[in-house]
């Protein structure tokens, strides 16, 4: 993996999706970093709505916190089994299809903007390659109250540029109507 930036106060979640892999990577600023606060924010404030193009045979399982302060160590945590680290979407997955989640903020610019493949989603969630618009106005609502609420507990979300070494506060999300597609990155390594 390339080396991470440093900048102050922010870490990186990846949170693992399974059994069908997937992995989203946001960030999140503290005043000062704590990886258990932060995995402990989540768990207090996360609704399974946030994911409600998923299936709800795909869980989260691990949450891998990294602090990009340059000499914070990496912390591991697996989610209770409760619902609100599941899809919520009955059905059959549809393979490689995905809810795209936009993070904006108050300034313009590829590094100054944020998207999240949320999936895989399921073949209920909509039609046509476009998503039912109250699955897609329930993830909004969701991001938008969880983010107020991880707020209120210190915690903010930002759009991290590791081309700029900053991170810049999350203002408002929106769901795209189409489905994005889901890729895996090809390794750096092969």
């Amino acid at each position: 993996m390339a080396h991470l930036p440093v900048i102050t106060n922010v870490s990186r979640c990846a949170f693992t999706w399974g059994p069908i892999e997937a992995i989203n990577v946001m960030h999140f600023k503290q005043e000062v970093i704590d990886s258990e606060g932060l995995f402990g924010a989540f768990d207090a404030n996360f609704t399974a709505n946030m994911w409600a193009c998923c299936g709800t045979s795909q869980k989260i399982n691990q949450v891998v916190i990294t602090p990009l302060d340059g000499s914070g160590f990496t912390d591991s945590f697996v989610p209770p089994n409760t619902s609100k680290w599941n899809g919520v979407q009955t059905g059959d997955i549809a393979p490689n299809v995905a809810g795209v989640l936009s993070c904006k903020t108050l300034i313009r610019g590829r590094s100054f903007r944020g998207r999240n493949f949320i999936g895989p989603a399921t073949e209920g969630s909509g039609s046509a390659g476009i998503m039912t618009p109250s699955i897609a106005l329930a993830m909004v609502n969701a991001w938008t109250s969880v983010a107020a609420a991880l707020n209120s507990d210190g915690v903010e979300p930002v759009v991290a540029s590791y081309k700029l070494a900053e991170a810049t506060p999350i203002t408002s999300y929106a769901v795209r109507n189409a489905f994005g597609t889901v890729r895996m990155r090809q390794s750096r390594l092969a």
